[in-house]
């Protein structure tokens, strides 16, 4: 258990070692605990939601997390699922919303999104239904890009409500320039362009699809905020163009109660999580306890587990389907006895697979794929990558792969981490 008073926090973080995968992870869909309860509440403006939410439930008064999903997404993003996971381990109540116009919340209403303006009043309603809960003694939100600026919003709308804040890439405005680059994204998803969409949007709540995107704005909001809040960036997000960083981080910058991580890569909004884990769930919880719950022992701060596993499944050329797996032990000490199990099918078999020097020949039991080496290095060192190619032509149309690698160790002391959920549909 760690202990981390506010006027050390600068430090603490930054002995959180950030260095990021080569390539995010995959936003697939993930599946909550049964601690996680489904449960239904209105936004502040009165629309009924759907969450998952999970309690302590053991009579402390502890602190909650409202996690919100990127656009086109829902509660049950991987990402989302394993931080609301792992905050509940580290002694956090837990909620993840599903923001109107998405998952459950869409089949309750037909409002439409906003990409912050209304996802904010979204979020100031689980507040409100989580500070009606006698187990809730404090609460912060957590936002990524669409959610980040929904956070913002929530937090300076309902201060009396929100303890912290933290954010990862929120868009400074919904401006043409910006909305129109991702268009290829809003005819896939959205089936229209975003122009025509806001505009649907906003004939919807009786204004102009223009004045939605006025009131998603997030500059101003950045600079009123009077909660600590975390706003995290990366130089490589390839969403948000770079003047649109520029604004946010000096609102932020000018703004005694922000704190700013600006980081060289790691990518938009969710894709900062999943290049790296164990850094996000370090300098998050760290910063949140040390906000909302400096003195409660039972929420901790430990960005476990020591082994971060993560896994990539791609369509290479020449129609291989590849698998690609990255180790880092986190720790200062070395993992003795180490085993990757990478489960894929019982058939075809792979045409290749590879691995750094440290680890032996791969071996199959049944559908996975494993592999031994006697000691793993420390220090956040990059081992990989563990690569296995896999014919698709002599894949059966249909057959969808869900998958997870798993690595485990016997000492110092054992233990066992899972990568991200990847997932292949062969079509």
């Amino acid at each position: 258990m760690t202990t981390t008073p506010a006027a050390g926090l600068a430090e603490r973080l930054a002995t959180i070692p950030f260095n990021p995968f080569r390539g995010s992870g995959q936003g697939v869909r993930g599946q909550f605990s049964d601690r996680f309860d489904r449960v239904e509440f209105t936004s502040a403006d009165g629309l009924p939601l759907v969450g998952r939410l999970a309690l302590q439930r053991d009579g402390l008064a502890r602190p909650a997390l409202i996690l919100g999903h990127s656009v086109w997404a829902s509660k049950e993003l991987d990402a989302i699922v394993d931080l609301a996971e792992y905050f509940f381990a580290n002694g956090w109540h837990a909620l993840a919303l599903d923001f109107q116009g998405h998952g459950e919340s869409a089949k309750l209403s037909d409002a439409p999104y906003t990409m912050g303006w209304k996802e904010g009043d979204n979020l100031a309603g689980a507040a409100r239904f989580l500070r009606g809960l006698p187990e809730v003694g404090g609460i912060a939100l957590m936002g990524f890009s669409m959610s980040g600026a929904a956070a913002i919003h929530a937090a300076v709308a309902a201060p009396d409500l929100i303890n912290a804040v933290v954010v990862a890439s929120p868009p400074a405005k919904q401006e043409i320039h910006f909305i129109m680059s991702h268009i290829d994204k809003w005819l896939r998803i959205a089936k229209t362009d975003p122009v025509t969409y806001f505009n649907r949007a906003g004939a919807y709540y009786g204004i102009s699809g223009e004045e939605i995107r006025r009131r998603d704005e997030t500059v101003d909001a950045l600079r009123s905020l009077s909660m600590p809040t975390l706003l995290i960036q990366t130089a490589d997000d390839d969403f948000i163009p770079p003047p649109d960083q520029a604004q946010v981080e000096a609102a932020a910058r000018a703004n005694p109660n922000v704190t700013v991580i600006s980081q060289a890569r790691g990518g938009h909004g969710v894709e900062i999580f999943l290049n790296d884990r164990y850094w996000f769930k370090g300098v998050t919880a760290a910063f949140l306890k040390a906000h909302v719950a400096p003195h409660l022992d039972a929420v901790r701060d430990d960005p476990w587990p020591v082994l971060d596993v993560q896994l990539k499944l791609e369509m290479g050329w020449e129609g291989w389907l590849l698998a690609t797996v990255w180790l880092r032990n986190n720790g200062p000490d070395p993992l003795e006895g180490v085993t990757l199990r990478l489960p894929l099918f019982e058939s075809p078999a792979p045409a290749y697979t590879g691995a750094p020097p440290m680890f032996r020949e791969a071996r199959r039991e049944g559908r996975d794929l494993l592999w031994n080496a006697d000691r793993l290095p420390g220090n956040a060192e990059l081992v990989g990558p563990f690569t296995v190619a896999v014919s698709s032509a002599e894949i059966p149309v249909g057959t969808r792969l869900r998958t997870r690698a798993v690595a485990s160790w016997r000492s110092p002391q054992s233990g066992e981490a899972s990568s991200n959920e990847a997932s292949y549909t062969q079509r």
